[in-house]
């Protein structure tokens, strides 16, 4: 028996592409949801990044290619990992989960008020548990 056995019917480019686009928008629709608590919590959603001279307002514009963005290029990794089948899914479904769980600091290198960090940082971890859970799911599929 090989150490490569056949993918899934779901770990296929196709299904890399589906599983990227439904991650995508779930993600996507958590981070716009968050934005809306943020600022119902008094968050001003105002960052001002090392060596700007102007604060950069952060909207349903700048949330959705900050979701997007990312989300395409895991997407794109995982559509490189079907010929590893399960092992090279789940190891992107960890990767996505660390990358979310560690770029929650970088929304405190900034300066911004500690709600809008705050906010900011859940929308790394939302990213990030959003594409663990769906893609591991998906890789845990039987063939």
């Amino acid at each position: 028996m090989s150490v490569l056995t056949a993918a899934p019917r779901s770990q296929t480019v196709r299904g890399a592409l589906n599983i990227g686009g439904l991650a995508t928008i779930a993600a996507g629709l958590g981070n716009l949801l968050a934005l809306v608590i943020g600022r119902l919590a008094g968050a001003d959603m105002s960052v001002l990044q090392p060596g700007a001279t102007e604060a950069i307002e952060i909207g349903v514009v700048i949330v959705a290619l900050g979701t997007v963005v990312p989300f395409a290029l895991g997407t794109a990794t995982l559509a490189l990992t079907t010929r590893w089948g399960r092992r090279g899914w789940t190891a992107v479904a960890w990767l996505g989960l660390a990358v979310g769980l560690l770029t929650t600091v970088s929304p405190f290198t900034v300066e911004a008020s500690t709600s809008t960090s705050a906010t900011l940082a859940a929308m790394h971890v939302v990213s990030g548990v959003v594409w663990f859970v769906l893609v591991r799911r998906s890789s845990s599929q039987p063939a």
